[in-house]
């Protein structure tokens, strides 16, 4: 019988009885204790693994609304820090690159809902049997917590779905198994380390994100006619100024891309440590970027080098590109934005 199959028609209780069995036997439970857990684990597990899968869509974009709904005043924090240090330095560009922490926030808060709910599933009991932990073991509730499975199916595509839920549980089911006389006593043994194996992973990723959050407070950079301050997260509250004059090479171009409808100005000035900035993405605190950017260029050296921006198959100063960047100058755009590009440099 084919996947396809399963879901156009109800399974029969012997067919089900089959395939969690062989589903136990994958995950290296005992042959004596199948019996027991079968009986025990919840109806038509096949049809809701399938079900599941198909939730795709939906668990992508709930993931990204809760990352961007952590993002957002991560990236408004660390904004207004730069614009107060922009103040005091007379910077007139900032460039905020905000999301780690609010990254591995996203997996601590989900490693911290998998702890609890685990924790309460191990202990649901009917008669006695912990069918609570029983249902740990059935395919659709394997990997994840049961009020998270529509969420956080997505991440995993269904052709690996069975392959690593094995990989997941297998380990823990052999290890209980070694040490359990019973099917009780089997299943409560592999509750326990999926438990712990939750805990354990909330205790190391929701500090690390608090830590990450107050560095990344910290993590942006400014550019002015002065220089360059780049504030780091790493180490801790480090800074770096850079000298314009100090710069080694200078990359400009003009790209545009039709796919994502976006024209892009390239003024990335290299350093002689290696660093890289691109004055292109940062924002001005007043006025346009352009007009910031052709204040700082001024202050180059004379010893440094030009360079076009070479993307495979691109032109690197783009007609439509250059169009659009040309109306961003009040007067004499098209001669103000070559010199800036330094396209008669080449």
């Amino acid at each position: 019988m084919t996947l396809q199959d399963m879901i156009s028609k109800r399974l029969k209780p012997q067919e089900e009885r089959q395939f969690h069995a062989a589903w136990l036997a994958k995950l290296g439970v005992p042959a004596q204790f199948r019996d027991a857990i079968v009986d025990h684990m919840p109806p038509n597990g096949l049809k809701k693994l399938i079900a599941y899968l198909l939730a795709y869509p939906i668990a992508f974009l709930a993931a990204i609304f809760v990352f961007v709904g952590l993002l957002t005043p991560l990236d408004a924090l660390v904004t207004v820090r730069a614009a107060a240090a922009a103040a005091e330095t007379g910077a007139s560009l900032i460039h905020v690159d905000a999301g780690l922490s609010a990254l591995v926030m996203v997996f601590g808060l989900f490693a911290l809902t998998g702890w609890i709910s685990f924790a309460v599933f191990a202990h649901r009991r009917t008669n006695g049997f912990p069918t609570g932990a029983a249902a740990m073991l059935d395919p659709p509730s394997a990997l994840i917590p049961p009020h998270l499975q529509l969420v956080v199916r997505v991440l995993i595509p269904a052709l690996l779905f069975h392959w690593v839920t094995q990989r997941l549980l297998a380990g823990a089911v052999r290890r209980a198994a070694r040490e359990a006389s019973t099917a009780e006593e089997l299943l409560l043994g592999v509750a326990r380390r999926r438990v712990r194996r939750w805990r354990i992973a909330t205790i190391m990723l929701l500090p690390a994100a608090a830590v990450l959050t107050v560095l990344e407070t910290n993590s942006f950079w400014l550019a002015g006619p002065s220089g360059i301050d780049d504030h780091r997260m790493f180490p801790p509250l480090y800074s770096q100024h850079y000298n314009i004059g100090d710069a080694t090479a200078l990359t400009t171009g003009c790209d545009h891309s039709v796919d994502l409808d976006k024209d892009e100005f390239i003024y990335e000035m290299a350093f002689p440590d290696g660093e890289k900035f691109n004055l292109g993405e940062a924002n001005a605190l007043e006025g346009t970027t352009l007009a910031a950017v052709e204040a700082i260029d001024v202050k180059l050296g004379s010893r440094i080098q030009y360079r076009q921006r070479l993307l495979q198959g691109r032109d690197p100063f783009h007609p439509l590109c250059l169009r659009h960047w040309v109306t961003q100058f009040d007067t004499d755009g098209g001669r103000r934005l070559a010199k800036l590009l330094h396209i008669t440099a080449r």
